[in-house]
C-alpha cells in the first residue's frame, strides 16, 4: 500500500499533468488516511523541523540519562518492594528535560522544540529525528573529552585515550568526532528509511555509519564512502529506484533508437477503449516491450499478467464491434424484404388483373353470341324483311289504285323490252304465256299501225310478269326470271305517264325486293318453299364477309327500310331498317367469336385486326360494333404486353436480391453471398438491397447494418472460436474482384452506415492491429535490457567493501574488514524485497500514466521541478542532501489540494 507521501507526489504529479480523474482519487484517498492517522500524529514538517527536534531529544536523553537510570532502578525497587520511589517523569529526566525545553507544553512558541516518542512524528519527519538524535546524542560524549582536557585533568579511566587526543590536537579531535557522529546519523536514517521503527536495523545503520572515516569522507566530497553511501540510499529509496527504472529505460530506448518523449506523450493519451494493456502493448514500442520480456522473464506473475492483458483487450475490442452489430436486429431486413417481394408480386399481379380485367371488358363488349343466336337473327331478319315486303306492296297498291283502270296507253316501252328479249332468242324459241302470247299479239298489230291498250291490261301484264319472274328465279331459271323482270320493267315505263309516284316506286321496289340478295332471301323454291332458309339467311347474305358480304348485307337493310313507314306527321320512318341493322350486329358479334379461343376465352388480337380490316366496309355502317371491335383488340394486346411483362418480372423477381434475402431465415447468410468477392456485380447487389431496405425503413436499414457485420464477424472467426482482427480488417477494407468497392465503402456510400459508427469501427480494427503488431515483436528482444537490479547489488557488495575498508583504516586489515563489511551490507539489504527496481518497472508497465512520468524529459526549470515532486521527491529522503525540498513540497500539495476542491 502507497504510504501518504507517495499519495501525495502521485497528486501534486496528476493535479499538474491535467488528470483530473485520478487526481480526484487521489485526493480522497489522501484525506481517507489522514483521517485514520493516530490522534495528535502530526502532519511531516521536513528537515529543518524534524532535525532541531531530534537533536534536542538526542541531547536530553544524554543529559537525563543519570537521572533515568537511578529512576529504573527504584521502578525496580518499587516493582520488588511495593513503594513508589518511582516516577512516570522524574525531575531531570530525559522526558523531563524534552518537555522542559517546550515549556511545559504552556508556551506555543516552544511546542515544535522536541517531541515525547517517535511515534508523534509524521513518518516522513522520523529520518531527520533519527539522525538528530544521534547528533544530539554525541555531543555530551564529544565535548566531556573536551572539556577534561581543557581543564588539564585526565578524567575517567575509559575516557583518556580521548582525552589525550582532545588535549593533542583539539580541532582534529573536535573534527572526527563530529564526523563519526554524522556518520552514524546517516546510517541511522538510513535503516529509518529501509525498516522503519525497527531498533535493530537502527542501531546496525549507526554502527555501521559510525565505521566509515568521517575525515577522509569531509575532506573528500567524492569520497568512495560517501559516494557509496549515496549511491546505495538513492537505490534503495522510492525515489532512486525510479530513478534507476528510468535509467533502464532510457538505455533500452537508446538501443532501439526510440524517443522517450514522443513515448510519454503516447502514454498520457487517453485509451478511449480503455483496454487495461501493458505500456508496451499499448504504446507497441519495441524499447518498452523489450523490457516487459525482461520483467517477465524474472517475474512469473508480471509474465501471466501481461499475457492475459492482450487477450482481455481483444475481447473488449470484440465487444465494441459486436455492440456495433448490434445496433440492429437481422430479422428486421428479412421480414423488410419479404414484405417488398410481397408488395412487388403483388404489384405484378395487380397490373395482371387490371389489364386481364380490362381485356376481358373489351371480350364482353363484343358479347357472346353463339350459333342459335346467329339463326335467331336471321330468322328475325327474313321477318322484318317480309314484312317490308308486304308493306312495300301494300303500298304500290294503294299507289297504282290511284290510277285509272281504262287510260288508253301506247305499249311503247313492253313491246321494246319484247324486241330486247326476242333478239337473245333462238328462232323458235320464246318466253312464256301468257306474256308470250299477250305481247306477240300486240306485236303483230303494232306492225299494222299504232296499237294502244287501257292501263289496266298493262297492270295485270305487269303483275303477271313479276310473279312469273318470282316462279322462275325458285325454280332456278334465272334466265326466264330476267325475262319477265324486263318485261315488267317495260309496262312499267308505259304506266309511268299516269303516275310518276307510283312508277318509281314499284321501280325501287322491285330493285330492292326482286334484283338484289333480298329477292334470293324472299325467293321461294318449286316446292313453295324458301330458297334460302330463314335461319341462314344472314348467314348466306354475310358468307365470307368483305365486299360482297357488305353489298348483300345493305341490300338486305334498303329492303327492309323500302320506303320506311309514315308516322303521323306524313314523314317516313326507317324502324324496319333500323331493325334490320340490329339483327345484323347480332349477327356480326356472332361472327366475330371465331376470333375468340373457346376454351380460354381470349381474343386472338392478330387475328382479331385482320377480320376488321376485311369487314372494314360491312363495319362503317356499325359504328357501335367498330368501336367494341377495336377496344377489344387493343385491350388484348395491353394485357398480352402486360403479361408478357409481369410473367418475366415475375421470374426476375424471384432472381432478386430482394427475394434472396426474403427466402432465407438467416439475412447473414444471404448477405454474406451477396458480399462474395468471387461476385463480379456485389456493388451493384448491396447498392439494390440498400435502395430497398431503405424504402422499408430504418429498422431494415440497420437490419443490413448488422447482418453485414455479423458476417465479417463470422468469417473472422475460426472453426475453433478465435476471432482474427487481421482478417475482419482484409474483409472490411480489401477491394473486391475488379478493384470494386470495399464492403465498409460500400456501407457508407449506401447509407447502411454513418460516419460516427464507421469511424468507431476502423479505430476498433486499427487498435486490434497496433496490438497484433505489438505482440509479434522479435523473439530476443529482451536481450536489450540489463538486468534491472544489477546496479542494485553491485552497490549494494560495494558500499559494504567502503565501510569495511573505511572501519579499518590504515591497519592491515582493510581488506578482511571490507569483506565483512560487505557481507553485512548484503545480508541486511537482502531482507528488503520492495527496494529492487524491477518492481518499479513492473508498476510503470501496469500503469502507463507512470511509465509517461519515468520517461519524460524536462525542457525547462518549471518542468523539471514538476517532474521532480513526481517521481523523485524521496530523493531526499535518504540524508544525501543536507537540505530537503520536502518544505517545498507542502506548498504544491495544498495546492493541488484545494483545486481538486473539499
Amino acid at each position: 500500500m502507497a504510504t501518504l507521501e507517495e499519495m501525495e507526489r502521485a497528486l501534486i504529479a496528476a493535479d499538474r499533468a491535467g488528470n483530473v480523474e485520478d487526481a480526484r482519487r487521489l485526493a480522497a484517498a489522501i484525506r481517507s488516511q489522514q483521517q485514520a492517522q493516530p490522534q495528535g500524529q502530526q502532519r511531516g514538517r521536513g528537515f529543518f523541523t524534524a532535525m532541531p527536534q531530534g537533536f534536542n531529544s538526542g541531547v536530553a536523553n544524554i543529559v537525563g540519562l543519570p537521572v533515568d537510570a537511578a529512576n529504573a532502578l527504584l521502578s525496580g525497587v518499587d516493582r520488588v518492594a511495593g513503594t513508589q520511589l518511582s516516577g512516570d517523569m522524574p525531575v531531570g529526566g530525559s522526558r523531563w528535560l524534552r518537555k522542559a525545553m517546550r515549556g511545559f507544553d504552556r508556551v506555543p512558541a516552544l511546542s515544535q522544540v522536541t517531541y515525547d516518542q517517535m511515534q508523534d512524528l509524521a513518518p516522513s519527519d522520523r529520518k531527520w529525528a533519527v539522525a538528530g538524535e544521534v547528533m544530539g546524542g554525541a555531543v555530551p560524549f564529544a565535548a566531556a573529552p573536551l572539556a577534561i582536557a581543557r581543564a588539564g585533568a585526565t578524567g575517567p579511566t575509559f575516557l583518556r585515550g580521548a582525552v589525550e587526543a582532545a588535549r593533542a590536537n583539539p580541532g582534529r579531535f573536535a573534527s572526527t568526532e563530529a564526523g563519526l557522529a554524522a556518520g552514524a546519523a546517516q546510517g541511522g536514517a538510513i535503516a529509518e528509511v529501509a525498516a522503519p521503527g525497527s531498533e535493530m536495523a537502527r542501531m546496525a545503520g549507526e554502527t555501521i555509519g559510525g565505521f566509515v572515516n568521517p575525515t577522509q569522507a569531509w575532506r573528500g566530497a567524492a569520497s568512495a564512502g560517501l559516494s557509496a553511501m549515496n549511491a546505495i540510499e538513492t537505490n534503495f529509496s522510492r525515489a532512486g529506484r525510479e530513478r534507476a527504472a528510468a535509467r533502464v529505460l532510457r538505455d533500452t530506448l537508446a538501443r532501439t533508437g526510440e524517443d522517450p518523449g514522443e513515448l510519454a506523450a503516447a502514454l498520457r493519451q487517453q485509451d478511449p477503449f480503455r483496454l487495461g494493456l501493458t505500456a508496451g502493448q499499448e504504446t507497441g514500442s519495441t524499447g518498452l516491450l523489450a523490457v516487459e520480456r525482461r520483467l517477465a522473464d524474472l517475474n512469473p506473475q508480471f509474465a501471466a499478467d501481461m499475457e492475459a492483458r492482450p487477450e482481455a483487450a481483444f475481447g473488449r475490442l470484440r465487444e465494441g464491434g459486436e455492440a456495433i452489430v448490434n445496433t440492429g436486429n437481422r430479422a428486421d431486413l428479412t421480414a423488410a424484404m419479404r414484405e417488398r417481394l410481397g408488395q412487388a408480386q403483388s404489384n405484378i399481379a395487380g397490373r395482371r388483373q387490371a389489364a386481364q380485367a380490362q381485356a376481358l371488358r373489351g371480350r364482353q363488349g363484343i358479347g357472346e353470341v353463339t350459333p342459335a343466336q346467329q339463326a335467331d337473327a336471321s330468322i328475325a331478319a327474313r321477318q322484318v324483311l317480309g314484312d317490308a315486303l308486304g308493306a312495300a306492296r301494300g303500298q304500290e297498291s294503294a299507289l297504282w289504285n290511284q290510277v285509272p283502270r281504262d287510260a288508253t296507253v301506247a305499249p311503247t316501252g313492253l313491246l321494246a323490252a319484247r324486241e330486247e328479249i326476242r333478239g337473245r332468242l333462238l328462232p323458235n324459241e320464246s318466253m312464256r304465256n301468257p306474256v308470250e302470247d299477250y305481247t306477240a299479239g300486240l306485236a303483230e298489230r303494232a306492225a299494222e299501225g299504232p296499237v294502244g291498250v287501257t292501263s289496266g291490261e298493262l297492270l295485270r301484264l305487269r303483275s303477271r310478269a313479276l310473279e312469273l319472274g318470282r316462279e322462275a328465279t325458285a325454280e332456278g331459271r334465272f334466265g326466264v326470271a330476267n325475262q319477265m323482270n324486263t318485261m315488267a320493267e317495260g309496262a312499267l315505263q308505259d304506266l309511268g305517264g299516269l303516275s310518276d309516284t307510283a312508277r318509281d316506286f314499284s321501280r325501287g321496289m322491285n330493285q330492292r325486293f326482286t334484283q338484289g340478295f333480298a329477292g334470293d332471301a324472299l325467293a321461294r323454291d318449286r316446292t313453295g318453299g324458301s330458297r334460302i332458309e330463314p335461319e341462314l339467311t344472314l348467314q348466306r347474305a354475310f358468307g365470307q364477309g368483305g365486299a360482297a358480304g357488305d353489298v348483300r348485307m345493305r341490300q338486305l337493310s334498303e329492303a327492309a327500310g323500302f320506303p320506311g313507314e309514315a308516322s303521323i306527321g306524313g314523314r317516313f320512318t326507317d324502324v324496319r331498317g333500323q331493325e334490320m341493322l340490329n339483327q345484323q350486329d347480332r349477327f356480326l358479334r356472332g361472327a366475330v367469336q371465331s376470333v375468340i379461343d373457346p376454351a380460354t376465352g381470349r381474343v386472338n388480337p392478330n387475328r382479331l385486326a385482320a377480320w376488321q380490316r376485311d369487314n372494314a366496309s360491312i363495319l362503317q355502317r356499325f359504328p357501335q360494333l367498330k368501336r367494341d371491335l377495336a377496344s377489344a383488340e387493343t385491350a388484348q394486346r395491353a394485357f398480352d404486353r402486360v403479361e408478357a411483362i409481369t410473367d418475366k418480372a415475375g421470374r426476375n423477381a424471384g432472381k432478386t436480391v430482394i427475394a434472396r434475402i426474403a427466402g432465407m431465415d438467416d439475412a447473414t447468410v444471404g448477405v454474406g453471398r451477396m458480399l462474395s468477392v468471387t461476385n463480379a456485380n456485389r456493388a451493384g447487389e448491396y447498392a439494390s438491397l440498400a435502395r430497398a431496405a431503405q424504402n422499408a425503413g430504418p429498422e431494415a436499414v440497420a437490419g443490413l447494418r448488422s447482418a453485414t457485420l455479423e458476417n465479417l464477424f463470422r468469417n473472422a472467426t475460426s472453426s475453433t472460436g478465435r476471432f482474427d482482427f487481421e482478417r475482419l480488417s482484409q474483409l472490411l477494407l480489401n477491394k473486391g474482384t475488379g478493384r470494386d468497392a470495399s464492403v465498409l465503402e460500400m456501407m457508407r456510400g449506401n447509407g447502411v452506415l454513418d460516419e460516427a459508427a464507421s469511424q468507431r469501427l476502423q479505430a476498433i480494427i486499427n487498435r486490434a492491429n497496433r496490438l497484433t503488431n505489438a505482440l509479434r515483436t522479435p523473439a530476443g528482444t529482451n536481450q536489450l535490457v540489463d538486468d534491472p537490479d544489477a546496479l542494485t547489488d553491485f552497490l549494494t557488495r560495494t558500499v559494504g567493501a567502503n565501510i569495511g575498508a573505511k572501519a579499518g583504516g590504515s591497519s592491515g586489515a582493510t581488506i578482511v574488514a571490507a569483506s565483512a563489511g560487505s557481507r553485512l551490507m548484503r545480508k541486511y539489504f537482502e531482507k528488503l524485497p520492495a527496494n529492487k527496481v524491477q518492481e518499479v518497472l513492473v508498476e510503470a508497465a501496469q500503469n502507463p500514466k507512470f511509465m509517461a512520468m519515468l520517461l519524460e524529459k524536462p525542457t525547462t526549470a518549471q518542468q523539471a521541478r514538476v517532474l521532480s515532486n513526481q517521481i523523485n521527491a524521496f530523493l531526499f529522503s535518504a540524508g544525501i542532501s543536507a537540505v530537503s525540498n520536502e518544505m517545498n513540497e507542502r506548498r504544491p500539495l495544498e495546492e493541488s489540494l484545494n483545486a481538486i476542491g473539499q
